[in-house]
């Protein structure tokens, strides 16, 4: 069941909860399919963070 968001908390958007739950969930597993965890090196994550920050400075 949905737990409600507490007071001054913000909520989860669609996207990070189901980054939160697919990793423990075993029914992917359980049916055949495993979850790709995308692998990336310190360089590579900084680069996409450096990306992200600048397609929003763009907007």
């Amino acid at each position: 069941m949905a737990q409600p968001t507490p007071e001054g908390g913000q909520s989860k958007t669609p996207a990070e909860v189901f980054a939160h739950v697919l990793p423990s969930s075993k029914f992917l597993r359980n049916v055949g399919l495993d979850t790709a965890v995308p692998k990336r090196s310190a360089t590579a994550a900084a680069r996409v963070q450096e990306l992200e920050v600048e397609v929003v400075a763009e907007k």
